[in-house]
């Protein structure tokens, strides 16, 4: 992607599916990613997915990634499951293996992964886990940069592993004051016009608004899309315009992005619940 003001990537995830079951259309944002991270049969990926998708990317010239998720097809991944170190590292390392595997045959390289579902909160809220999880993948690959939500149990992955990191952000997601996401019920307040906000402060600004109606600094690297929103395609399509315009030529569309007010950041009730995603 060219941007002319900040390089930020743009990433979502494919092969979501197992068979004909179909998580979403997550296909439709690959014209607005540079990026996409390939579910590799933890949540969700079977052989075939996983190859039509790799197929896709490379069509688009798009970086492959794993998208490692806890063994869960039942619950998407989204609940967390009780693994000690060795039984983690074999999921981990078989999801890793499956998607290199199919990926050779189409000569693709995998340059990261990220973590999906209660895997990805995880690491967000347990340094120590999320070390243990760069140390696994480290020890597949050195090379391959993690992934996740943005925040500075980042750094500690990258000194303990040796791996790269890029922190994440959502743009149609509500975060707490500390920088963690909120829990998905309260996600349902938030509009494209918040969406746009976000997207607005977060790549001209460098802030992200949060509960409260306060802006935090949250250094990130890429933004993940999604099609959980009925806006969804929408957002992405604007995202990737603000990417590649410059700040005046979006002020003279007259768009407000004055809208830190809105209900959804500022309720102090809302607690250190966990964002599955």
């Amino acid at each position: 992607m060219t941007n002319n003001y900040r390089q930020i990537d743009l990433n979502c995830d494919l092969a979501q599916a197992w068979g004909p079951y179909k998580y979403a259309d997550e296909e439709a944002l690959l014209p607005f990613v540079s990026t996409v991270n390939i579910a590799c049969g933890g949540h969700a990926g079977d052989p075939p997915n996983i190859l039509k998708a790799l197929i896709l990317a490379k069509q688009r010239k798009l970086a492959v990634g794993a998208h490692i998720g806890y063994p869960d097809l039942n619950n998407f991944g989204r609940r967390e499951m009780k693994l000690d170190y060795d039984e983690l590292s074999a999921y981990i390392s078989a999801q890793l293996g499956l998607l290199a595997a199919i990926g050779k045959s189409q000569n693709i390289e995998i340059t990261h992964f990220r973590p999906h579902g209660a895997l990805y909160y995880k690491c967000a809220s347990d340094t120590i886990f999320a070390e243990q999880l760069g140390k696994i993948v480290a020890s597949f690959s050195c090379w391959l940069t993690f992934i996740g939500p943005a925040g500075n149990y980042l750094n500690a992955v990258s000194d303990s592993s040796g791996l790269k990191v890029a922190g994440e952000i959502h743009l149609d997601k509500s975060y707490r004051r500390d920088g963690v996401l909120n829990k998905p019920g309260i996600d349902k307040n938030i509009n494209l016009d918040l969406a746009l906000a976000q997207a607005h402060s977060a790549i001209w600004q460098g802030k992200l608004m949060v509960e409260g109606g306060k802006y935090i600094r949250l250094p990130f690297k890429t933004i993940h899309l999604n099609m959980n929103k009925p806006y969804s395609l929408d957002l992405a399509t604007e995202v990737f315009n603000y990417l590649n315009q410059s700040p005046e030529s979006l002020e003279s569309r007259n768009i407000n992005f004055q809208i830190s007010d809105l209900n959804c950041f500022q309720s102090d009730k809302l607690n250190s619940l966990a964002y599955y995603e």
